[in-house]
């Protein structure tokens, strides 16, 4: 089975839907506060080198975990659900890559580091097959505070992919990996088609050693897709 695998915050979406919600969760009293702006100050801490992105992951991480300590998780799906009607932050040419593909029959997977239950009602949005996040511990249907996975290590989403790979026997040739950073470069390792979306400097650099094609939007990308169809298509930049 041919398959599309797709970061989402900066690839089919603005930064970043998880702190989208939660502010969106904050202003209806529904998140502390005071673990947002300790989110908030991590990233302007991270931006201004006063720790490693390794160190800004694993304190987000945490410290949505932290956040949701204690809410039900139903009234937070319930949450989800409102907050993504309202959602209109998605990429021109999101939609349409995603659409294009699903009549060529590929099995659409989102591996990301916002959290399930966002990543589920998107589903609403994108055409997505199946979704793969940061899980929270859940016990008697309240959040315990606990993360189940850990969404941030570098290879993370290759060994996620890889392992789907096995159990679904999904097949690499002319399937896409999709994404913006560098953490997303072992997935397009792993397939035919790799689509560099806007890329960062370290993507740009991985890019330029592996001479793939770069995209300024994935609109761009859509517009080369519906031009020259999968059979012709070529990333490689020599």
């Amino acid at each position: 089975m041919k398959f599309a695998v797709f970061d989402v915050d900066g690839t089919l979406l603005e930064m970043a839907i998880p702190t989208d919600f939660i502010e969106w969760l904050v202003k209806r009293k529904k998140f502390p506060k005071k673990v947002l702006n300790e989110i908030q100050t991590t990233i302007r801490h991270h931006g201004s080198g006063k720790i490693s992105w390794s160190e800004r992951g694993n304190y987000i991480l945490n410290a949505w975990a932290e956040g949701f300590k204690g809410k039900n998780k139903k009234e937070i799906e319930e949450q989800a659900k409102e907050f993504m009607k309202e959602y209109d932050k998605i990429f021109p040419g999101s939609i349409e890559v995603m659409n294009y593909l699903k009549n060529k029959d590929y099995y659409l997977i989102a591996i990301s580091r916002s959290f399930e239950e966002i990543l589920e009602e998107l589903k609403t949005k994108l055409p997505f097959d199946l979704v793969i996040g940061t899980k929270f511990e859940v016990k008697k249907g309240v959040y315990t505070g606990n993360l189940l996975n850990q969404m941030w290590g570098h290879e993370t989403k290759k060994e996620i992919l890889l392992d789907l790979i096995k159990e679904k026997n999904l097949d690499t040739k002319k399937s896409f990996a999709f994404g913006d950073s560098d953490q997303d470069s072992f997935m397009m390792q792993e397939v035919e088609f790799p689509v560099c979306v806007q890329p960062d400097k370290e993507l740009k650099k991985i890019a330029e050693k592996n001479n793939w094609k770069t995209f300024s939007t994935i609109k761009e990308f859509y517009s080369e897709l519906k031009e020259k169809g999968i059979e012709k298509l070529n990333l490689k930049t020599a």
